[in-house]
């Protein structure tokens, strides 16, 4: 009996192992994929709980089993091992050993697949940061294309990341819309068939416009899956990330209007700009910390409190004019003769004056509600009640005006709309024309062309005075006017004195080039409104 104790604790060993092992079994048991050949299995409840809350590694992306075995190699020290590929690839980048800094990246990217950081520096220092090291445009051009398809792979292994999808977009469009290289960059991209999917026409391979295809897919990741936008990214609030797309359309027509194209192409480009801005972006509700706002209701928002007020006025008509008046008479004699100097003589001191006058004869809604307590007790609870709201109306307008101040979205309306008029159209074709005159050097067709066009710019600023204050338009203008004047110079002919953008010229000559045209000439120029005091 002795004898087979031993073997008798064995087998309860064994016995006690397989038992413990069968629930192991059944909560880690992997979830197996659905084929052809087999209907595939949801696995073990770990498993289950891994897919329901998105943490395996199918629900990031693409399996790599090349990654998990190096995962495994390192023994439980990834962490080491990455930051010590990081050191090698910050040497070789120093060095410019490229062939080994692309090897490192790759190392990188199979120890820490889901780490989002790593996608996006080594996608920035590839495209911006080492593309620069080549005089080339051509290998500058296949850099910033190797960082693109950097983060491409990067989007394989996570799937359905915004920020991913939001740098590759920003890539194509910015750094090679808006790099020096831009022409030759814009040129390679249209031409390259590895890049562009062999259904996409000429047309559409356009920098800009498969930039807002990647901006639009990651609007509907956040929009269709609830993916929420992480602080701490460039460009991470609803109110810039949803504007790259339409932004992308508005500089798409930009661009072929600069290289040439300006017929219906150039206002259907225009057109849908206007579409974007306006009624995608414009009606989109954008969250931000104190709640949500929608940038085209600023007008309504200003209706509501104009309502307001008018009801707060009508619990006791007459009182808000009768405590201006009261203000009125404690006003001091310096205050009131600041109130009476016309504005464009006013002195230093009587400005200050002018500005604490205005402050005091400002009766706000709950200097008239306190006012109202006094005269109508019983219309106390009513005033409060739409001062408050009035109040919190006026808050929702300050946001709504400072957000669409940082976006100038005033400005990309009014633009979208005035470059779609056949004068804006007529306006550039001529400058385009006489630009191209002035380079084969006949002076003659050039002036005659550049006068063309500069009477289509008049036409347009007299029906969009705004024009005038643009600055990016202006300075273009500006440096048509410029080479303007040296044909002129070369013609042995004067400036003319009413010249049809002489108040471009006022408002935009910084360096006072035009001093003379402007103290000499006469006549002429369109006034801009925003200017007169």
């Amino acid at each position: 009996m002795k004898e087979r104790t031993p073997f008798l604790r064995k087998l309860a060993y064994v016995v006690a192992m397989v038992l413990l092992l069968m629930p192991v079994a059944w909560l880690g048991a992997p979830a197996a994929r659905r084929s052809a050949n087999a209907p595939g299995s949801p696995g073990g409840w770990l498993a289950r709980m891994r897919d329901d809350a998105g943490l395996s590694q199918a629900n990031l992306g693409e399996i790599d089993p090349a990654s998990e075995a190096i995962k495994l190699a390192t023994l439980g020290m990834r962490g080491i091992a990455a930051n010590l590929l990081w050191e090698k690839a910050n040497h070789y980048k120093k060095t410019e050993d490229w062939t080994n800094l692309s090897a490192t990246l790759e190392q990188i990217t199979k120890l820490q697949p889901n780490f989002i950081s790593v996608w996006r520096f080594q996608a920035w220092n590839l495209s911006y940061n080492v593309s620069a090291e080549f005089d080339d445009y051509h290998d500058r051009y296949y850099w910033v294309m190797r960082g693109v398809d950097f983060l491409k792979e990067g989007e394989e292994y996570n799937r359905d990341d915004p920020r991913i999808l939001r740098d590759i977009g920003w890539f194509i469009s910015q750094k090679i819309g808006r790099s020096d290289e831009h022409r030759y960059f814009r040129r390679l991209f249209k031409q390259d068939d590895d890049f562009h999917p062999p259904d996409r026409l000429p047309a559409q391979r356009d920098n800009w416009l498969v930039g807002k295809l990647w901006f639009r897919r990651a609007e509907r990741v956040v929009d269709e899956k609830g993916t929420q936008l992480r602080a701490g990214g460039r460009g991470t609030s609803d109110l810039i990330f949803f504007a790259n797309a339409p932004m992308c359309q508005i500089n798409y027509a930009e661009a072929i209007e600069k290289e040439g194209t300006l017929d219906d192409v150039a206002r259907r480009a225009w057109q849908r700009a206007e579409n974007e801005w306006t009624e995608d972006y414009g009606n989109r509700r954008l969250k931000h910390a104190q709640g949500e706002i929608v940038l085209n209701e600023l007008d309504r928002l200003q209706r509501e409190q104009e309502q307001l007020e008018q009801q707060l006025d009508a619990l006791v008509p007459g009182l808000r004019a009768e405590l201006v008046a009261e203000r009125e008479a404690d006003l001091s004699d310096a205050q009131r003769e600041a109130l009476d100097t016309p504005s464009d003589q006013l002195s230093d001191e009587q400005y200050v004056a002018l500005r604490e006058a205005r402050e005091w004869l400002s009766v706000s809604n709950d200097d008239l509600v306190q006012r109202l307590r006094e005269v109508a007790p019983d219309k106390a609870a009513e005033a409060e009640r739409l001062a408050s709201a009035a109040r919190r109306n006026a808050a929702r307008i300050g946001r709504t005006r400072r957000y669409r101040n940082i976006v100038n979205y005033d400005y990309w309306n009014t633009r979208c709309q005035f470059e779609q008029t056949p004068e804006a159209l007529r306006a550039r074709r001529m400058i385009f024309e006489g630009d191209e005159q002035w380079q084969d050097a006949d002076l003659v067709e050039a002036k005659r062309l550049y006068d063309q066009g500069f009477a289509a710019w008049g036409e347009v600023m007299d029906a969009f005075p705004s024009v005038i204050d643009d600055p990016t338009t202006g300075d273009d203008l500006m440096d048509v006017i410029r080479r303007y004047r040296r044909i002129l110079d070369e013609l042995d002919e004067p400036f003319p004195k009413d010249f049809e953008l002489r108040d471009v010229i006022q408002y935009h000559d910084d360096k006072g080039e035009f001093g003379d045209v402007l103290n000499g000439g006469s006549g002429g120029g369109r006034q801009n409104p925003a200017s007169d005091p």
